[in-house]
């Protein structure tokens, strides 16, 4: 494949301090937050979805297996598209997609005990829209920060992962407070406040320097 990294960029050695500028910079907090935020939610489905599949929908462990089929699809088929939408804004895509993200999650907690397509609907929503983000996520990372581009992708790795671990241990202290709507209205709210956050950060103060 055609290297992709500039010829102009000079190699630099790795040092601690350079997670400290990537995460002082607008782009570098906004999707290594935003990666963060998405992972606990989507591990907090992983690990409590399959309660709510128990205890509503009384369904056998192969049923379980193909509820996740479609969050799994949703996912990829996000993943596709978010590739392809490299020639539009970025930051727009990452923001807007992130909302979609939020409504998408609200929409899981009002239907989850309603009806159990309409659950099946609305994680296989939060999978695409997740999918779209991700190619993104990346992309932006490394146009950004061409010089330590993988000292960028492994601190965002780190906080993904981060992000995979806290979300089952913060969520399994908040339903034991609360119920399953607390364990995700709490993300979500806090995905709504991050989104807020990365539209000021990545939209408005891009349409001033411009």
């Amino acid at each position: 494949m055609k290297e992709t990294k500039p010829a102009a960029v000079k190699k630099q050695n790795f040092r601690f301090t350079d997670f400290l500028k990537i995460l002082q910079n607008r782009i570098g907090y906004s999707v290594i937050g935003l990666g963060f935020i998405q992972y606990y939610a989507l591990y907090n489905f992983i690990v409590f979805l399959p309660g709510i599949m128990s205890e509503r929908y009384v369904l056998s462990v192969e049923q379980k297996g193909l509820v996740f089929l479609p969050l799994s699809l949703g996912i990829v088929a996000g993943s596709f598209i978010g590739g392809k939408m490299r020639r539009f804004n970025e930051r727009k895509v990452i923001v807007y997609s992130a909302l979609l993200n939020v409504i998408s999650l609200f929409l899981f907690i009002l239907v989850s005990s309603v009806s159990l397509f309409l659950l099946i609907i609305s994680i296989c929503l939060f999978g695409l829209f997740l999918g779209m983000s991700l190619p993104v996520q990346t992309a932006m990372l490394t146009q950004d920060f061409q010089s330590n581009r993988a000292t960028a992708i492994g601190a965002y790795n780190f906080f993904r992962y981060m992000g995979m671990s806290i979300g089952p241990l913060l969520g399994s202290f908040l339903f034991h407070f609360g119920s399953y709507t607390l364990v995700y209205g709490f993300v979500d709210v806090i995905l709504f406040l991050f989104v807020l956050l990365m539209s000021k950060q990545l939209i408005l103060k891009q349409r001033l320097a411009d």
